[in-house]
């Protein structure tokens, strides 16, 4: 469909609900829901949330001032979907890259890059808006099974994204995952992660080793692990900005941290040399040995809840 009319109808399914505006950026459409609670966007191209931002607080979800809003060009940060595999593929469990052909090269697989439908827009509340969008994928020489990608957001004072994988095929299929989470940060180098202490993880800058995490995270130079958390909540303490960002995944076996610092950050796509102050990400995800097996008619859900919160005045 034209994008035009693609965009006046989806103007006019929704336009008795005043919390929602059909947007254009370039060539990329994008729903935007603004409540009593927050603010929020999503892009149809990946099902991409580009923002996060509840009323009177900073930005909790990063996205870069050098996007090109091109269709097949995925956003550079937001929470991009990756999905059924994370990273380079060479990178993933021989289970997971047995099932592709080996010519995919797109990192992070494939659904990040296409458009989903509409499913609803439903408001809860003056404070709530629910979300839902999907993708069905028709077995084919990329990815040999039949089934669909459902993501419910629930955009109200924290932030809500439900991921469920459907296996509408005969043959059972692995893969991987992850909500690649770019949150916001008013200075990176006044930033701490906690929660990873004394966890173990792989590090993919020192020869894909495994290391223990001593400590709490502060960022001082590039930053790219994968560590094993089983559920555990993580928490981003904003020195500057004086907040903490809680993300909550039970259905999450990993987190990625990772900050490209100063030397990549000249090199990457749609990001100036200086956006890595401003942003870490704390994705969750399972990856490696913690890859997903799905039988037929079989489900998986991955849930990430963000909250943000003031830190508590300091005593004089």
């Amino acid at each position: 469909m034209n994008i035009g009319l693609q965009m006046q109808a989806l103007s006019s399914r929704f336009s008795d609900i005043d919390e929602v505006t059909i947007e254009l950026h370039k060539e990329l459409l994008a729903i935007n829901i603004h409540n009593r609670s927050a603010e929020a966007t999503v892009f149809l191209q990946g099902a991409q949330l580009s923002q996060y931002h509840p009323h009177k607080e900073q930005p909790v979800i990063w996205l870069s001032h050098e996007c090109e809003y091109k269709i097949g060009t995925p956003l550079r940060g937001g929470i991009p979907i990756c999905w059924p595999w994370f990273g380079a593929l060479d990178k993933n469990p021989a289970l997971v890259q047995q099932q592709v052909s080996p010519s995919s090269k797109q990192a992070h697989g494939f659904v990040r890059s296409l458009e989903w439908d509409v499913d609803y827009i439903k408001v809860i509340s003056s404070d709530e808006t629910e979300l839902q969008m999907s993708i069905a994928i028709d077995a084919s020489d990329l990815w040999p099974f039949d089934c669909q990608l459902v993501l419910k957001f629930t955009i109200g004072a924290r932030l809500t994204l439900s991921l469920a994988v459907h296996n509408n095929d005969t043959k059972p299929f692995y893969f991987t995952n992850a909500l690649h989470s770019y949150f916001a940060a008013g200075d990176i180098r006044k930033t701490k992660v906690y929660g990873l202490n004394n966890k173990l993880f792989v590090d993919a800058l020192n020869n894909w080793g495994v290391f223990t995490q001593q400590g709490d995270i502060t960022i001082d130079r590039e930053i790219d692990r994968i560590y094993e958390i089983k559920g555990e909540d993580i928490q981003i303490v904003d020195g500057e900005w004086q907040r903490q960002i809680s993300i909550i995944s039970k259905s999450s076996a990993n987190a990625i941290v990772w900050n490209p610092w100063i030397d990549k950050s000249k090199w990457l796509s749609q990001f100036k040399d200086s956006d890595f102050k401003h942003m870490l990400c704390v994705e969750s995800a399972n990856v490696g040995i913690e890859n997903i097996l799905l039988e037929p008619n079989e489900r998986h859900i991955h849930v990430l809840e963000v909250m943000s919160q003031a830190l508590p005045l300091k005593s004089t």
